[in-house]
């Protein structure tokens, strides 16, 4: 062979063999890293959107509520019991905190822990009572008869990714029963 002729050689050919290889790692790299963060800022939002469910699920249901007949305080959280009618007749409903989730439970056959999960990972659930003149009512638990508008404040705990800390959020309503005369 003379010098004019072409091709390839076996250096050339590793060389770029190399190149490709890099190119093709990098590209592999920041897909997966790219698919990984889009799966955990999913969660996170899922997180926020179940505890957005959770506050307007208990306003519709408190806004229809013909009575509220029994609040406790349990674990420093407040327990709303309210009397709803639905299509299958009065039903009893319990919404709590249990350990750090939002339930919500049919107080028929009731036993702690149960009930259908309203939000995850709370951090903070608080409740306010207040009369028809809307005075903050101090002890809602021996004055339920007196409770004219509830402010509901719900607060989940998201894991940012980026800081590795946590990020609070907390979503707030206030809700008027309006069977309740």
């Amino acid at each position: 062979m003379g010098l004019t002729e072409k091709g390839l050689t076996l250096i050339e050919l590793i060389i770029s063999l190399a190149v490709i290889a890099i190119i093709v790692s990098l590209l592999y790299s920041v897909f997966f890293v790219t698919l990984h963060t889009f799966g955990f800022g999913e969660r996170q939002r899922d997180v926020v959107a179940s505890a957005g469910w959770a506050i307007e699920t208990m306003v519709k249901e408190i806004r229809q509520a013909r009575a509220i007949y029994n609040i406790e305080e349990i674990s420093g959280f407040y327990t709303t019991d309210i009397e709803l009618l639905t299509d299958k007749g009065l039903e009893w409903v319990r919404f709590y905190v249990d350990g750090s989730r939002l339930l919500r439970a049919n107080l028929t056959g009731f036993s702690p822990g149960k009930g259908k999960p309203l939000a995850e990972n709370v951090k903070d659930f608080r409740v306010e009572y207040y009369n028809r003149n809307n005075i903050k009512i101090s002890d809602p638990v021996t004055n339920k008869s007196d409770v004219r508008l509830i402010l509901f404040s719900l607060e989940v705990e998201k894991v940012s990714k980026t800081s590795g800390g946590t990020q609070d959020v907390v979503l707030k309503a206030r809700v008027r029963p309006r069977g309740i005369n």
